[in-house]
């Protein structure tokens, strides 16, 4: 995957993490929603960091904008 494709499903990744915690944010009283919502919050968060490994990790010439 090219360095702009990353950035483009690291912002959606990063919307649908924000969605889920609009979500565990109206939910009423606590239940199976909210719980829901930052459980899909917590997978885009550890998704994103995954990506970030994977970019450091990386052999020189493929991502860190080369």
């Amino acid at each position: 995957m090219g360095n702009e494709q990353n950035w483009i499903l690291g912002a959606f990744v990063a919307l649908i993490g924000l969605g889920g915690l609009y979500l565990a944010s109206g939910a009423p009283g606590g239940g199976g929603v909210y719980w829901a919502g930052l459980g899909i919050s917590a997978v885009c968060l550890l998704f994103i960091f995954y990506m970030i490994k994977q970019a450091y990790d990386a052999p020189p010439g493929e991502g860190h904008g080369d």
